[in-house]
């Protein structure tokens, strides 16, 4: 991944068995969980077909995020300038995930540099990093906080110099640090974490491409750089000091002229796989990304999950699904609208995303790493302070496919009382016990055989709502990772009938062109909350229409509504139904009226500064417009102060060939342009970005004095419109 940055021409196109001794070894296993309670997770981790397994043999799932910094110019984990590094860990612990995945680079680990001041603050925080630590100090501390609290670490050889994204020649060496230095620091490490099981797993090399080939490749493979006989050198030499660690290995990015992702091509291992002195240690991983990393041809109007799959499955699942290996997701990661976390808009960024964490859902033996964690990247998990989720709704949506390690079979969950011990439906009820896991996840809280809605999740309380049922006593009981408490009884005194009514704006117009939206809005009562599906009937000709989400156990649907060219003009009585198993279908009527649109409507464009940190900053302009734009051209100018300020990139969320981007510099000013392609034109939308990044050169760049221009035609009238960050 590009920490920060958009990855520049991404690509040129761009039955579980186990063997028998393992499944006797869990026979075993079983008997000792018989007499004593054990965590998953213990010891070293090692493989069985496509699964990984602790040192008990019980099935483990890596379930990580990605914390960069020590592959960049800074030598360190980003954000310890604003926050405490044990703060960090515990909210990735408390957040669900069970491992970190954390990228150096062999510059960091040969020249092990003193920090100095710039990028940790220790007035407050971080005062246990001594004012000379090194980078490997730093990283020792990181280590040794994750093996305190119960997270694991996986080392992620990002690059050889320092510096954003994968290495520039898309090879495991470059001249300054050839091959034998990137040997010497993989011994190193595997020597300074000798016998440490917090460090459970090397991953080789951070996305080869390019020349980096796969050894027997049809189309030609040249010995020097074929990445799969240097994985198998790395990992034996890796092996040899340490044969308990997981190697992982990551794809190329092209197989006999077939190209996809950056480390997500891995049809070469069907016919070599790597094949190691140590047995049962090799875990294959694949980076997958969505339109906004860039637009490759399976993204397009025709898309579906099914073909998302199909290209994942094509390209590295095939490895899991024939029980070949595990595979470990190294890299994958989204914005933070709820547009691009989840939707149903084919060849979408949440459609991709979405749909990943479904492929994933159903493939409980696929390990993963969300990229990333750091306030400061575009696909940000933690906000800029580091000390809160951005966008909860992304954090819901992989805590679906967490795995945490005080969670799993082995800690048995026991319920010691609930209170209130009776009442109505709908009444919150506290069961208190222990081993409940430290979140929700899939666990479950029953009444009777019916499952509770939970309102709080701890490792030694829940709160659940007593669900509409008939009248009587029930066994409350709690169901964590298939293994169930023993129950407690609550009676239910009275029940109210579950119910749900529906409703919608009455009214909407759309222009042709361009698209609207509603929020239609759902009442429960009785205690129902059951799914509610969503469809349009009635719909004019050359009019689409979409409910995100298409169904739901919330409370409200947003149903989008895109109106072509050639859409029928007036207007059609519209119905939207909502339905629910067991229920009628309820009805709402929306007169929806197609107007031609042809006035210029309205475009607003701000200015905001996305990010501003000594190494990195971010300016952008979020343009929105209620018409379609035949003509665009945003201008972003920084002044360069300091004087050794240089651009570092730019992006924008439009993608395709519609807009062409440059950068001029001088001496005084970095100049970004975006200008759209003649010809094409951009039809009315929201939440459109302009990025203008930028590396400060050692303090924050002070944004006063800095301007932007946009200037647009819509129904055949020009207007300039700018402003100050």
């Amino acid at each position: 991944m590009t920490n920060g940055l958009v990855r520049a021409a991404a690509c040129r196109a761009r039955g579980e068995f186990f063997p028998k001794i393992s499944l006797i070894l869990l026979l075993l296993g079983a008997l000792v969980l018989g007499a004593g309670a054990r965590a998953a997770g213990t010891g070293y981790w090692h493989t069985g077909g496509n699964r990984i397994l602790d040192a008990n043999n019980q099935p483990v799932r890596i379930a990580a995020i990605n914390w960069y910094g020590f592959e960049t110019t800074t030598f360190v984990a980003h954000g310890l300038w604003i926050a405490d590094y044990k703060a960090i860990l515990d909210r990735i612990k408390s957040s669900g995930f069970n491992t970190v995945r954390i990228p150096y680079s062999d510059q960091m680990v040969s020249q092990n540099p003193v920090l100095g001041t710039m990028n940790i603050n220790r007035n407050g925080i971080n005062t246990d990093i001594a004012a000379n630590a090194t980078a490997l100090d730093v990283l020792d501390k990181i280590i040794a906080y994750c093996g305190q609290i119960g997270l694991r670490v996986m080392l992620d050889n990002h690059r050889s110099n320092a510096g954003n994204s994968a290495q520039e020649n898309g090879l495991w060496f470059t001249s300054e640090y050839p091959e034998s230095t990137w040997l010497a620091n993989w011994r190193a490490l595997t020597t300074r974490y000798l016998g440490n099981t917090t460090v459970i797993a090397m991953d080789l090399r951070n996305e080869p491409h390019a020349s980096a080939c796969w050894g027997g490749d049809p189309a030609g493979c040249s010995s020097a750089n074929d990445w799969q006989a240097a994985a198998t050198r790395a990992g034996n030499a890796i092996l040899a000091i340490n044969p308990g660690l997981l190697i992982v290995v990551e794809g190329n990015d092209h197989y006999n002229n077939s190209f996809t992702w950056w480390g997500g091509m891995l049809r070469g291992v069907a016919s070599r796989p790597v094949t190691l002195n140590v047995a049962n240690r090799v875990v294959y991983s694949a980076h997958d990304y969505g339109p906004t990393e860039a637009n490759q041809s399976w993204f397009n109007s025709s898309t579906t999950p099914a073909s998302l799959n199909a290209v994942k499955d094509q390209n590295w699942g095939y490895i899991h699904n024939n029980n070949t290996a595990p595979i470990f997701v190294g890299e994958f990661g989204t914005l933070n609208s709820n547009a691009d976390i989840q939707s149903t808009t084919p060849g979408s960024q949440g459609q991709w995303f979405s749909s990943t964490v479904q492929y994933l859902q159903g493939k409980s033996a696929m390990s993963h790493a969300y990229w990333a964690m750091n306030g400061n990247d575009r696909y940000a998990l933690f906000n800029d302070s580091f000390n809160g989720i951005v966008n909860q709704s992304k954090l819901t949506l992989l805590q679906t496919i967490q795995f945490p390690l005080d969670q799993q079979p082995g800690n048995v969950p026991a319920i010691t009382s609930v209170s209130p011990t009776s009442g109505a439906s709908g009444i919150q009820v506290t069961v208190s016990g222990s081993n409940f896991g430290t979140m929700q996840g899939t666990s479950t809280v029953r009444f009777g055989s019916v499952n509770a809605a939970v309102t709080s999740w701890s490792a030694s309380q829940i709160t659940a709502t007593a669900p509409a049922i008939a009248a009587g006593a029930y066994a409350v009981t709690v169901t964590v990772n298939g293994v169930s408490s023993n129950a407690a009884t609550f009676t239910l005194t009275t029940a109210t009938q579950p119910n749900y009514s529906f409703a919608c704006p009455t009214a909407l117009t759309v222009n042709r062109n361009a698209n609207g939206a509603i929020t239609c809005t759902l009442t429960r009562t009785g205690g129902f909350t059951g799914s509610v599906a969503f469809s349009v009937s009635g719909l004019p000709a050359g009019v689409t229409a979409s409910a995100n989400p298409a169904s739901t156990t919330g409370n409200s649907t947003a149903v989008t509504f895109v109106a072509s060219s050639t859409a029928a003009l007036g207007t059609a009585n519209v119905t939207i139904s909502a339905a629910a198993t067991g229920f009628t279908t309820r009805t709402a009527a929306v007169a929806l009226t197609i107007a031609s649109g042809q006035t210029g409507g309205v475009v607003t464009a701000t200015g905001a500064v996305a990010g501003n940190s000594p190494w990195f900053a971010e300016e952008q302009v979020r343009l929105s417009n209620t018409a379609t734009l035949t003509a665009l051209t945003v201008t972003i100018t920084v002044a360069r102060n300091p004087s050794s300020l240089v651009s570092s990139g730019q992006y924008n969320t439009i993608g395709g060939s519609a807009i062409a981007q440059s950068v001029t510099t001088t001496s005084t000013q970095v100049v970004y342009t975006f200008t759209l392609a003649s010809g094409q034109t951009l039809p009315a939308g929201t939440g459109r970005t302009f990025a203008a990044q930028l590396s400060p050169g050692g303090t924050a760049h002070p944004t006063t004095g800095d301007t932007w221009t946009a200037s647009y035609t819509s129904g055949g009238s020009t207007t300039t419109t700018s402003g100050t960050f």
